[in-house]
């Protein structure tokens, strides 16, 4: 079966802006990373160990665009590089 060309419109009412950070994405992607957790379990119970390895990648970059004050770029104190010493 041949690939469609995709038509970048979306269909009238339906527009989004696409830097949107709105509670549509947040839930969104607050829901993908609680269902490739699952998903992970599930394939590392079935002894996929590679399937687990990319839905556990999935599930650690839903989690990140979920935080928005990560995606926004600024650095957590975690994240900061250690004070220079003199």
């Amino acid at each position: 079966m041949p690939l469609q060309k995709r038509n970048n419109q979306e269909p009238q009412g339906h527009a989004r802006d696409a830097q949107s950070d709105g509670p549509d994405q947040l839930e969104t992607a607050r829901y993908v990373a609680a269902l490739t957790a699952e998903l992970s379990l599930m394939a590392r119970r079935a002894e996929l160990p590679l399937l687990s390895y990319f839905l556990e990648m999935a599930r650690m970059e839903a989690a990140n665009a979920a935080q928005p004050v990560r995606r926004a770029g600024k650095a957590t104190r975690e994240r900061q590089p250690p004070p220079e010493k003199t």
